[in-house]
């Protein structure tokens, strides 16, 4: 299997392929045919086969309206593509010997998730290779969830940035982890601590960055202090923000008034939000 992930007009565009040892027409059916794709692909799906045709995605276990989306191409046995909600996805089934290659490119706002997308995707795909091979299809999630920390490294999403703030440089980290919500909130926090004034766990911290009490917290969605200077003073801000993502937790971080110790901060961050990541992928 091979992954790139590029950036265009400010959109993430992943482009996955596999080489599979069966025919095009058997790939095609596995990709268009509700009944197949109800064995590997994660919505139930239901299209009008032909270009501008409605689609509809029903995901199993939610409430609300199915997402929705239009056939932008539809060419048997080589190209279907439809958007998702705001997403667009080209399935392109070419002949390869006696086998097939198919790639897949998806386009995309959420860059932070681009790794969910390519570990998503290589679950599936390798469901859709069982149904393809007639075996009972299994899904491996700790395999999913190291796939996911291996792309964030491959992709670059594990760099933060220096921004140029207001109040001079600031830190900032947007990483997807693939713990729950609610269970990385409760790693982090441990056996649970006060409200405003209380000291910070440590996980929430850094060495070099020595942290004050808590400023404003709403678990399990952010927890903000201020961080000391070498007179104990505060000198700026660490905030942690929380929301959900693809596959699990959204995390936000940020850091101001790191002045000529910006790099230092964006390293020692680097190395520890790399770590939650790992902690994260094994709840």
């Amino acid at each position: 299997m091979n992954e790139t992930f590029t950036i265009v007009d400010g959109r993430g565009v992943l482009t996955t392929r596999r080489r599979l040892p069966h025919p095009a027409d058997a790939v095609w059916r596995v990709l268009t045919e509700t009944a197949e794709l109800d064995r590997w692909f994660p919505a139930h799906v239901e299209a009008e086969p032909a270009e501008g045709g409605a689609i509809t995605f029903v995901f199993p276990g939610e409430e609300g309206p199915p997402l929705t989306g239009r056939v932008t191409a539809f060419d048997p046995p080589r190209v279907f593509a439809y958007t998702w909600g705001d997403d667009h996805l080209k399935w392109t089934v070419e002949p390869d010997g006696a086998g097939t290659l198919l790639t897949l490119s998806q386009t995309f706002d959420d860059i932070p998730g681009a790794a969910s997308f390519a570990a998503g995707w290589e679950t599936c795909l390798d469901a859709a290779t069982q149904v393809l091979d007639g075996v009972e299809v299994t899904v491996d999630g700790s395999a999913s969830a190291a796939a996911h920390e291996r792309f964030v490294e491959e992709f670059g999403l594990d760099e933060g940035t220096i921004e140029d703030d207001a109040d001079g440089p600031r830190v900032r980290f947007e990483r997807q982890l693939r713990g729950g919500l609610e269970e990385v909130w409760a790693h982090l926090d441990g056996p649970g601590f006060g409200d405003v004034g209380a000291e910070v766990p440590e996980a929430f911290t850094v060495a070099g960055f020595p942290p004050g009490p808590v400023t404003a917290v709403e678990a399990p969605f952010f927890l903000t202090y201020h961080w000391l200077d070498a007179d104990g003073k505060p000198a700026g801000d660490v905030r942690w923000e929380f929301a959900p993502g693809p596959g699990g937790a959204r995390l936000l971080l940020t850091h101001t008034g790191t002045g000529e110790r910006s790099a230092a901060a964006l390293a020692a961050w680097h190395d520890r939000i790399a770590e939650l990541g790992a902690e994260a992928a094994a709840l």
